[in-house]
């Protein structure tokens, strides 16, 4: 494409790149000014362990339904506290910011759903047969892998934004 031609009527290169350039300078000034709250990756961390023994209560063979009553009861604290966390982001920023951009950030994000996937996928094996220790172990894995992909993604989110 030449420098002259216009990439839409009535609007010259030179002005789309300026418009970019502020755009970009924008998102820099986001990375930059991002708050996390203080605890917020260990909150994020905890709702792992609790989805993952809520699961894998609901998945018990054994205990009949005061058994699946809790489990339900922790996915849905889990869930609470994930909508309390967006909430809080929002009144530190100003905005909610989706774990699913930036491109590389958006793995990150990707790989704490995976994660989170593989420990209740064990915790419920393991609780299946009775192991709670087990599920036990697997939520509090889940809960420090959580911690480290937060952490993980806000270093990604702001390199990216940064361009770096």
């Amino acid at each position: 494409m030449s420098e002259s031609r216009s990439f839409q009527p009535g609007v010259e290169p030179a002005e789309a790149r300026a418009a970019l350039d502020a755009v970009r300078a924008a998102q820099v000034g986001v990375g930059r000014q991002l708050v996390v709250p203080r605890g917020y990756d260990a909150v994020y961390a905890l709702s792992f362990g609790i989805f993952v023994v809520g699961i894998a209560m609901i998945n018990a063979p054994h205990g009949g339904a005061p058994v699946m009553v809790g489990g339900v009861a922790l996915v849905l604290a889990a869930a609470a506290t994930l909508a309390g966390l967006m909430r809080w982001f929002r009144r530190a920023n100003g905005y909610w910011l989706a774990g699913t951009t930036p491109p590389r950030a958006r793995w990150v994000a990707w790989a704490a759903g995976v994660e989170v996937g593989v420990f209740v996928f064990l915790g419920s094996l393991a609780g299946s047969d009775g192991r709670w220790g087990l599920t036990a172990l697997a939520a509090v894995v889940a809960s420090i892998g959580g911690y480290a992909l937060s952490r993980l993604w806000l270093t990604v989110y702001r390199a990216e934004i940064r361009g770096a």
